[in-house]
């Protein structure tokens, strides 16, 4: 817990607290899954180096620098967790990202869910798009975050892609299909030259 401030340790600890206090009434397996993500999610959230500024951002107004990054189309998305509707949430270990890069988008994400159709393709496993025509939208959200919906019109059965970015650099992504469940990742945003 090494660079956390005294207020969120304080809250932290509340938190663990009475998750341990309520293992009585569920499972010992469910427990244990459920203060592993907690832990993993402290140890992703503490493990950005401390000469990085809030965002990873270089500059005096880092929060400026990432809006000007999610307003000009030039960042990645790189997931840490997959959060299918069924099932459980799981640990990304490879480099799965979606990249924003002004006049395209590019995806190689994992999916994990139902899918209502079979696919066409019956090699291609995940989320593998390139993405040249599409509706790009933001706005300014909540406590410093922005929300970012992107609408692929040259992907088959993909219906949207909707961003949630804080200003510490974390994100939550939900991929929504014409064909197949929807699915939630969560993980960090990245500026353009460090992918």
């Amino acid at each position: 817990m090494k660079g956390l401030s005294k207020p969120l340790k304080t809250k932290l600890a509340k938190s663990l607290g009475k998750l341990i206090g309520n293992i009585k009434r569920i499972n010992m397996k469910t427990a244990w899954i459920i203060i592993s993500a907690c832990l993993a999610g402290i140890a992703f959230r503490t493990s950005t180096p401390e000469s990085l500024n809030p965002t990873g951002y270089p500059g005096p107004n880092q929060e400026n620098s990432l809006q000007a990054a999610i307003s000009g189309k030039t960042f990645s998305f790189k997931a840490g967790y997959a959060i299918p509707m069924r099932g459980r949430m799981r640990v990304l270990t490879d480099d799965y990202e979606l990249r924003v890069e002004g006049d395209s988008i590019q995806s190689d994400l994992p999916y994990f869910g139902e899918e209502y159709i079979p696919p066409s393709n019956l090699y291609q496993n995940g989320i593998q798009f390139l993405s040249r025509k599409f509706d790009y939208q933001w706005k300014n959200a909540k406590n410093g975050s922005w929300d970012v919906l992107i609408k692929p019109q040259d992907v088959a059965n993909l219906e949207i892609l909707s961003l949630h970015i804080n200003s510490n650099r974390t994100a939550s992504l939900f991929v929504n299909f014409l064909n197949k469940q929807g699915i939630n990742f969560n993980g960090e945003i990245l500026p353009p030259a460090v992918h």
